[in-house]
């Protein structure tokens, strides 16, 4: 590489012992610059590193032969820009934290998925996503405030739990498999076999780190009461991490000489299955909070579909797959950035009635709100919609697939009508004053670029 990421690793592991040392001096200095000499200091880190990982992508990964090398490099991008992004969201709120543990629990959780990413051993990859998910537990009770704190730990901590338990079987039947051995994997034609033991251990895996049913109540209370921007830097990065190990899972066991196996289109089933239950628990909800939670949860299983079986032909591959990746960042951001600036609603016992009028009196910030939720959803005009349509060319004589697709398209919509009914039809309560709170830059840039985006035709 033009770059070692080995050296990338060893600096973040670093850096990370930098910001323990500035937190353990932050007593004996003021604490207002010690916070503004460590804002300054990470998002520096941060930013030098999405260079450093935009070069490598550039010209060690975009032209690669290798598709996995590819997946690497573009991944490595996104968490260093997704933690960016956290680190934004998180100033729009000044409450009073402890910026310094948070800053080096950012940096450690970029640092751990780094090292996981790039390790090619199955012993490493299992320790650092327990390890991941571990931090991301603790900064999310760092940044929750009240009574929500310990129920938002305990529910994490649980995945934490399944991902450990899971992660030993993956190691056992890793070790019985030899995946790197493919004509060995080629072999096996039945569908109860140790090839597909280890693909059942394999997505429970992913589906515990995207917070895919049933394994989706941590990210669900984290979303409904941890801070947003932690919430976001979860969900983001867990989305990552699984569409990682998911292209491990397809290049290993899902080419083009098993695209018809019977493993595969369970595991198409199950995951459409896991996103159907997603979209029905997210028209159920009755609290704001709660229904963005599920609405954030929809993105995982829909952009896992699109790893698996998605495609365009207007679109070069690699393009399409920098575009999920992409379209990751842009929704996650646009939806919990704007419901961060929305103080008035940002709150887990807001029911709809209480947002009545809201959208007419705080109609920008209402608006970029819609748009996230409309191009999660895939209504048309979006860039979720043609993420959605791309999932058409599989099983193109299937009836049921198909209409899966627009039954879910057909909630997003359902739940965008009932939104603005409330939003903007409904009479306007009382106590409910238009908010002077300016919007954050990246907000309008995010919202800007989904808007931009879903103008143009990319499937066909």
């Amino acid at each position: 590489m033009i770059i070692s990421i080995e050296a990338i690793n060893l600096s973040l592991i670093l850096l990370t012992f930098l910001m323990i040392f500035l937190d353990s001096i932050s007593s004996n200095t003021n604490a207002n610059n010690q916070y503004s000499n460590s804002d300054f200091l990470i998002s520096f880190i941060l930013v030098i590193f999405m260079i450093l990982s935009s070069i490598n992508f550039i010209y060690e990964g975009l032209y690669n032969k290798d598709e996995l090398v590819f997946i690497q490099s573009c991944s490595n991008v996104f968490i260093f820009v997704n933690a960016f992004i956290f680190i934004n969201i998180l100033k729009i709120n000044k409450n009073k934290f402890e910026y310094n543990k948070i800053y080096f629990l950012t940096l450690a959780s970029v640092t751990i998925l780094s090292i996981n990413i790039n390790s090619s051993y199955d012993v490493i990859k299992t320790l650092t996503t327990t390890t991941w998910l571990v931090i991301m537990t603790t900064l999310a009770i760092k940044t929750t405030k009240g009574s929500k704190k310990a129920e938002v730990g305990v529910k994490l901590a649980y995945n934490c739990v399944f991902i450990l338990i899971i992660g030993l079987f993956n190691l056992i039947f890793a070790d019985i498999l030899n995946i790197e051995n493919t004509n060995f994997i080629k072999g096996y034609d039945s569908i109860i076999n140790a090839n597909n033991v280890f693909i059942f251990f394999s997505l429970m895996s992913i589906f515990c780190i995207n917070g895919i049913p049933p394994f989706h109540i941590g990210h669900i209370n984290c979303a409904d009461g941890a801070n947003l921007s932690t919430a976001f830097f979860l969900y983001s990065n867990s989305c990552i991490l699984g569409l990682f190990n998911l292209f491990n899972l397809k290049y290993y066991f899902f080419n083009s000489y098993h695209q018809n196996a019977s493993a595969f289109k369970i595991l198409i089933t199950i995951i459409s299955l896991s996103f159907l239950i997603i979209c029905f628990r997210l028209m159920d909800q009755s609290k704001i909070k709660r229904t963005v939670a599920y609405m954030a949860s929809c993105v995982a299983p829909l952009v896992c579909l699109a790893v698996l079986i998605g495609n365009s032909l207007s679109l070069p591959h690699r393009v399409y797959i920098i575009g999920i990746y992409a379209f990751i960042s842009l929704s996650l951001v646009c939806l919990f950035c704007s419901l961060q600036v929305m103080e008035s609603i940002n709150n887990h016992l807001i029911t709809w009635e209480d947002i009545s009028g809201f959208g007419r009196q705080n109609k920008l910030k209402t608006l970029c709100f819609l748009i996230a939720i409309a191009s999660i959803a895939g209504i048309p005009g979006t860039v979720g919609y043609f993420v959605k349509l791309s999932l058409l060319s599989y099983m193109q004589d299937s009836i049921i697939f198909h209409l899966f697709i627009f039954i879910s398209i057909g909630m997003g919509v359902a739940c965008l009508m009932r939104m603005f009914v409330f939003f903007y039809s409904k009479a306007p309560n009382e106590y409910k004053n238009s908010e002077n709170k300016p919007l954050p830059y990246l907000l309008i840039i995010a919202c800007a670029t989904l808007s931009i985006l879903g103008l143009f035709p990319f499937i066909r």
